[in-house]
């Protein structure tokens, strides 16, 4: 993680774009029927940020 978002609420000059409080939260054990790679992606989703993938992207 290299910044988090100041306002997990990004909004244009009318409507709300992304809301990442009411996404939910990824804390704890994820039900069995939760395939592994969707948890994965879900904490990413909600840690909302500028995010390092690789050098150079």
């Amino acid at each position: 993680m290299i910044a988090l978002l100041p306002d997990p609420v990004i909004v244009d000059d009318r409507h709300v774009i992304v809301d990442v409080d009411a996404m939910g939260s990824t804390e704890g054990d994820a039900p069995d029927s939760v395939a592994e790679s969707i948890l994965r992606q879900s904490i990413v989703v909600c840690r909302s940020g500028l995010i390092k993938v690789v050098d150079g992207v």
